[in-house]
């Protein structure tokens, strides 16, 4: 993959764990607030696969799979907190569930299954643009 392809691609992956992780905060300066709102924006682009405007449970699983292997740096299979941008320390140990330090794939979007619910605010069993934007954890 030619590096240029390779690093929108991990821009794109970026945004989505971002949406994934419901962490779209606006910056107090425009600029910070319109550059987030457009990552944001191609996140959900990203995930919502059929382009029907909403993401529905298969368009989410599908993008946490693919979240977790772009963040995947050492390409060994599991996740380290220092591979997730944001993650909490102690969001990251509960989500750890054999508690061996990393999150296997099966780790990783089991939790983030469970946020999907939380965010769909109207439960009408999808994410749209509004709900994924405007949900915090």
């Amino acid at each position: 993959m030619p590096e240029s392809l390779a690093r929108h691609a991990r821009s794109g992956i970026l945004a989505a764990a971002a949406l994934a992780l419901a962490i779209v905060t606006l910056g107090s300066q425009p600029v910070q607030a319109q550059d987030r709102n457009a990552e944001s924006d191609a996140a959900f682009a990203l995930s919502d696969r059929n382009q029907d405007g909403a993401v529905d449970l298969d368009e989410y699983r599908a993008r946490m799979i693919e979240v977790f292997y772009f963040s995947d740096r050492n390409v060994d299979g599991f996740l380290v907190v220092e591979e997730i941008p944001g993650a909490a320390s102690d969001e990251f140990t509960a989500t750890d569930t054999d508690g061996d330090g990393r999150l296997s794939q099966d780790e990783f979007v089991r939790h983030h299954m469970t946020l999907f619910p939380r965010a769909d605010a109207d439960g009408n069993g999808t994410l749209s643009r509004q709900e994924a934007g405007t949900w915090k954890p």
